[in-house]
């Protein structure tokens, strides 16, 4: 692993910590726990800039973060515009499936990043 992504890798765990810390810390002393969650889309969103800013070739992962976080927007969205919270959740299949879509247009497995060969 080359110097940027350790230091993106670093990044992103920082804002994960920080996003615990705020939403605790604001939770216990403000008692505001329902809009205070929302600190924790900054982890997906600092996670495909850092993905951006060292231009990581993995398509794969471009395409599943940008898919997760439209999945949560989405979610949220209907949940708080149409109050469809229940069948909502139904959205975040979109996940594994767009990954597994990117893997077949890309070819990536992970036998072929750990330099096997898959036709055996």
């Amino acid at each position: 692993m080359d110097n940027k992504n350790k230091i993106a890798g670093s990044i992103v765990g920082l804002v994960s910590l920080l996003a615990a810390f705020a939403f605790l810390f604001i939770g216990f002393t403000q008692g505001i726990w329902h809009p205070t969650w929302l600190v924790f889309l900054l982890i997906p969103i600092v996670s495909m800039i850092t993905d951006i800013a060292t231009k990581k070739k993995d398509p794969v992962a471009l395409v599943s973060s940008i898919i997760s976080t439209l999945c949560v927007i989405g979610y949220l969205f209907m949940g708080f515009f149409y109050h469809l919270w229940h069948p909502g959740w139904l959205i975040f299949f979109a996940i594994p499936i767009s990954s597994i879509i990117a893997k077949m247009f890309t070819g990536d497995t992970k036998q072929e990043k750990n330099g096997e060969d898959t036709k055996a």
